[in-house]
Formats: structure tokens, C-alpha cells, sequence
């Protein structure tokens, strides 16, 4: 048995995911969601002295991002890519029959402009182009990324929500605020009674 199973089957015994069919993706139950508004709170509250920016983005990002960055250097077997279909209705029909006969319909598929975001800041790095505010800007950001990493294991999901604090600025000031963030991580973990 895999260790993550035991886990896995008791946080579904109490209700606190749901399973989907698929490792490393499941439905929250309530009080996995109350945690996960809770910690968000906290969060927001330990920030607001920063003011941050609130941006949200969709799941989805346009693939030249991923390009622009290189991320298939360094991590093509995580990327998610987004396809559909762009045939005609005679291609439709074969698609619906090679679907309904339990065959491969991927050739049917072709790629569209957008890719699932590996993290929620992907988009927002190209807002940031040009001449920043004196003083920089923090942004926060929460959202789903999606990363293929099946696993039976609960705590390495594929699709997953994100929080995150970015600083754009100079790079002292972005390395001073990064250092105290690092510091205020390590106090909240501790304030909370985790190891």
C-alpha cells in the first residue's frame, strides 16, 4: 500500500475530499475549504500593511508565456496544454464514434492558444512590463495551477489553488521584502503549531 493512500482514504472517510477518478485531483469538502478560507484570511491579514493589489486571472494563460519564459526547458513533463476541436462535421462524427468505442480521439484535437498556468502569477508577469510606480507594487494573486503530476499521494495535486505575493521593484527592495517574507512564513507556521 502506498502511504499516501491511508491519508488519502481518510480524508475521504470524513469527508474532506471527494474523489474524482483521477489521481492527484479530487473535490473539496467544507471544512477543507473553511481551512483554506482561514488561511487565506490570515494571510491577507499578515500582508495588509503592504496594501497589495488584488488580480485575478483565469486557469488559463496564452501559451507564448510559457515560451517567452522557456518553461519546456525545465519542465515539459508538467506543462498542461489546452486542446479542442477544429474539425469539420464529418470529423465530428468520427470523433463522437471513436469516443463512444472507447478509441483514442487526441488526433481529432488540435492545440489552442492557451495553456493551464503551472502558477498563478504566470500571467501577471507580462502586466508588469515597463516603468513601475516609485516604490514598485505587490500583487496578490489567487488561483488555480495545473501541473501533471498524478499521484495517489493528497498532497501532490495536479490542479490546485495557489496564493500568492508578488514585489516588483528594485532588486533590493525586492530581496529585503522577499527576506521578510521569510521570516513572517516561518513565524505563521510556528503560530499554528506546525513543525
Amino acid at each position: 500500500m502506498n502511504p499516501g493512500d491511508a491519508l488519502f482514504d481518510g480524508l475521504v472517510a470524513h469527508g474532506h475530499v471527494v474523489p474524482v477518478g483521477v489521481a492527484g485531483a479530487f473535490g473539496r469538502g467544507p471544512v477543507f475549504e473553511d481551512v483554506l478560507a482561514r488561511f487565506d484570511a490570515l494571510v491577507s491579514r499578515i500582508a495588509a500593511d503592504e496594501s497589495p493589489e488584488w488580480v485575478m486571472f483565469p486557469p488559463v494563460i496564452d501559451r507564448r508565456v510559457l515560451d517567452r519564459v522557456r518553461y519546456l526547458d525545465s519542465f515539459p513533463q508538467l506543462c498542461g496544454s489546452v486542446h479542442s476541436f477544429f474539425g469539420d462535421p464529418k470529423q465530428a462524427a468520427a470523433l463522437a464514434e471513436t469516443s463512444a468505442g472507447g478509441g483514442d480521439w487526441g488526433p481529432y484535437l488540435g492545440q489552442t492558444g492557451v495553456v493551464l498556468a503551472p502558477a498563478c502569477c504566470y500571467p501577471l508577469y507580462p502586466t508588469l512590463e515597463g516603468t513601475l510606480p516609485a516604490g514598485g507594487r505587490v500583487v496578490s494573486l489567487l488561483g488555480w495551477a495545473y501541473r501533471h503530476e498524478p499521484s495517489p499521494e493528497p498532497t501532490r495535486m495536479q490542479a490546485f489553488r495557489v496564493r500568492e505575493l508578488v514585489r516588483a521593484g528594485s532588486p533590493d527592495d525586492v530581496v529585503l521584502w522577499r527576506d521578510r517574507w521569510l521570516d513572517r512564513g516561518v513565524a505563521l507556521l510556528q503560530a499554528l503549531g506546525l513543525p
